[in-house]
């Protein structure tokens, strides 16, 4: 059991959370640089705020601070409010919403989209009145670029509070200027994506100004929230499908998300995907990979192209061993069919399946491009082996017979009861020394109740040296906590709530969403063992300041209720680090009954070592990979504690040799886990806090992959097309170049000079 008499988990361990906000284009925003020179005494106070927001400690910024005569330390006070962006910020934030610069402005807007959960309502009223200054001018000043920079800002923080006055306050935009019609689509999209719908009236006009009119351009942003929304409302299919089809000629970097809003208008999109699909020349690789992925969720008949289009797909080695748009369309294409029972829905992918099951190598390939044809023919072979872990072609799918071929054994696995001869290879696949292999194959725990033994499966992965597989097992218990005894389980009762689901994001960068509340089956009692594991894992998550493992450990405690556990809780649920917070609250409320908040404390958490340090405005990276040389031009005037960080690690040869472990064409290039699963970091460095930016994530835009606020460790991800979710819930760190669309999962590091 877990007990009081430890050093308290919380004031040890480091960091949990998504951060960041937006921006679109020019000018620079004022997050990067100041305006003009200071005095000693006000850099001196600058580079304080720098430490109280490390700190997130509201009380380390002053009224003096928010009304000094020098704007730049006007500014750090509001960047630092904006970064710390709990209810202890938000009274500053307000303050600083009312300066006379714009700079100022745009921070204390982008704070208070973050902590207006203090006061939603009267939060919106107050940045809809700040917004009249910024669109009418001051006088006779005109509104300055600047000033469009901060009214979008404000936008966004209306769209993000989600209150009842939002969508009206935003709806009355569309209809005024051209800036602010453009800051309210940007605000939209963020309300779409809190809320996932948005009213009739609202879509009808993001409709008219995607389509714009023979005097006015189109504006492509619209088509962000349109493609946000879970449905769209019959009353606006017709238009939707009007004006997406149209707008599929005109590029731009928000097609992308035309692509998407057309997969709402269902089946009668199918033609005009199916075009973007086809045409390789006239659409990018990430625009078709989209198209895919529309298809994908339509249905039978979105199923039925996708598997029409595999049968005739090329299947020439050559173009597939090189990389590129031949292999991630093809890719993408198998993939969607991945899960697919339905025989007559697979019958015409069958011709184009059997040739990939089969397809060898060109003569000289790389060992790149070695591993891009068994990843067709993996992908393939899982499809057309059915039920059959014998499949020959199944087991020969991977020419190194490593870890794409075990991972693809495991998914045939799972496609049936594991009994008999399946649990036999299972029991194999669960204990590989392969990373991704026994993660995937603790997952069937989860769905498979027949899998004998589950308690000292559960716990011989627990104790594992990869942080990963150990992350496994907890999420296993967290989604399926009966797994951790061999007795009966017994109904959870109906106001215990499951865990919130704690999404990869170091292998997914993009928010955490909250699980549905459902009971769940506990177990009579859990496994002593199962228990003294879980416990030890959380230990060694403080040891090595991992909070990811912390996250799922806590989770873990919840899910199987150890009541011994409640003390260490109640010690985390002061944590100075906000998901830490979360995941104790969480378990907590699992264990009791009752639901537990776990408010910021006033305490200020410890300083990273980085901030004695400043870095160059520019540190680059260049990385000499299997897909030639890559760069990261990494900004440390956007985050300067990060820049230092990461150009540390570089000089240390740590990402010498890491292994690219995610490549999704629509989305991201990611790498940095030290074990190339998505998980762990450097165990000798604390996590990083967040430093927010207003500041946009476009194509080639590159972040720090999190498990949480605060989370940042080892991890980046490159861009591979815009994505406006992510702005303001990750740092942005700085901006990559070269051939990063060439680059694929497996891919190796090979090393890295420091620029």
């Amino acid at each position: 059991m877990l007990s009081r008499a430890r050093v308290p988990l919380a004031l040890s361990l480091l960091a949990l959370s998504a951060c960041g906000h937006a921006k679109d284009n020019t000018p620079p925003a004022p997050s990067a640089a100041a305006s003009s020179s200071s005095s000693p005494d006000a850099e001196a106070r600058i580079l304080a705020l720098r430490g109280a927001e490390q700190h997130r400690a509201p009380s380390e910024v002053t009224a003096d601070d928010l009304a000094s005569r020098d704007v730049n330390v006007r500014r750090a006070a509001a960047r630092a409010l904006a970064r710390i962006a709990s209810p202890g910020a938000h009274a500053g934030l307000l303050k600083a919403l009312a300066d006379e610069d714009s700079g100022v402005v745009e921070w204390a807007a982008f704070g208070l989209g973050t902590s207006c959960e203090v006061a939603r309502e009267d939060t919106v009223a107050a940045l809809a009145v700040r917004s009249l200054v910024l669109t009418r001018g001051d006088g006779e000043a005109k509104p300055t670029p600047l000033d469009d920079l901060a009214l979008g800002e404000i936008a966004r923080a209306i769209g993000r509070c989600a209150a009842e006055t939002s969508e009206p306050t935003l709806f009355a935009w569309l209809s005024g200027s051209p800036t602010e019609a453009h800051a309210a689509t940007v605000g939209l999209g963020d309300l779409a994506l809190a809320k996932k719908r948005l009213r009739e009236e609202t879509i009808a006009s993001l409709l008219n100004l995607a389509a714009g009119t023979p005097s006015t351009a189109s504006v492509p942003e619209a088509w962000v929230p349109l493609s946000l929304l879970d449905n769209a409302p019959p009353s606006v299919m017709t238009r939707l499908l009007e004006v997406g089809t149209e707008r599929l000629h005109d590029k731009s970097d928000y097609r992308i998300f035309t692509i998407r809003a057309l997969a709402r208008a269902k089946q009668p999109a199918i033609a005009p995907l199916e075009k973007a699909l086809d045409d390789a020349d006239g659409f990018s690789t990430e625009e078709r990979v989209e198209a895919v992925r529309a298809l994908a969720h339509m249905g039978d008949e979105g199923l039925a192209s996708i598997s029409t289009r595999i049968g005739k797909l090329d299947s020439d080695a050559q173009k597939i061993a090189t990389g590129g748009q031949a292999f991630d369309v093809t890719l993408t294409l198998i993939l969607a069919l991945k899960d697919e029972k339905d025989a007559k829905l697979l019958a015409a992918a069958q011709p184009g399946l059997v040739k990939f099951v089969a397809l060898a190598p060109p003569d000289g390939s790389t060992a790149s491009g070695k591993r891009r044809i068994s990843m067709l023919r993996c992908a393939a072979a899982r499809i057309t082996a059915g039920t059959n872990i014998a499949d020959p072609a199944l087991l020969a799918c991977d020419l190194d017979q490593a870890s794409l071929g075990s991972r693809a054994l495991v998914a045939v696995i799972g496609k049936d009861d594991i009994i008999g001869a399946r649990l036999v290879a299972y029991q194999k696949l669960v204990a590989s020394t392969d990373v991704r292999t026994r993660e995937e194959a603790l997952k069937l725990l989860e769905t498979h109740a027949e899998v004998p033994n589950a308690p000292a499966i559960l716990t011989d992965a627990l104790v594992a040296k990869e942080p990963g597989v150990v992350e496994a097992a907890c999420d296993t218990l967290a989604h399926a906590p009966a797994r951790s005894s061999n007795a009966p389980a017994k109904a959870a009762p109906k106001d215990k709530a499951k865990p919130k689901e704690k999404a990869k994001d170091k292998d997914r960068p993009k928010p955490r969403p909250d699980a549905k509340p459902e009971p769940l089956e506990v177990p009579a009692e859990p496994d002593k063992a199962v228990v003294a594991a879980v416990a030890a894992a959380l230990e060694r998550a403080r040891k090595d300041s991992d909070p990811e493992l912390a996250a799922s450990a806590l989770d873990a405690l919840g899910a199987i209720q150890v009541k011994g556990a409640v003390p260490e809780l109640e010690g985390i649920c002061n944590s100075p680090y906000p998901t830490l917070r979360e995941h104790a609250a969480s378990a907590l409320a699992l264990i009791t009954g009752k639901k537990h908040d776990c408010p910021s404390p006033e305490t200020a958490g410890p300083s990273p070592p980085e901030l004695a340090t400043t870095p160059p405005d520019t540190v680059t990276l260049v990385f000499t990979t299997d897909a030639g040389e890559l760069r990261i031009a990494l900004d440390g005037t956007l985050a300067p504690i990060a820049v230092q960080r990461f150009a540390d690690l570089a000089k240390s040869g740590f990402y010498n040799g890491n292994v690219i472990h995610r490549v999704d064409p629509w989305f991201v290039v990611q790498f940095g886990s030290p074990t190339a699963d998505g998980s762990g970091g450097p165990p000798d460095r604390l996590p990083l806090r967040c430093e927010d930016s207003p500041a946009p994530f476009e194509r080639f835009s590159v972040g720090i992959a999190l498990a949480g606020r605060d989370t940042g460790s080892s991890q980046l991800f490159v861009m591979r097309a815009r994505a406006p979710k992510l702005d303001g819930q990750y740092p942005l760190v700085g901006k990559a170049s070269g051939p990063w669309d060439l680059v694929s999962e497996g891919d190796v590091i090979q090393s890295v000079r420091v620029e």
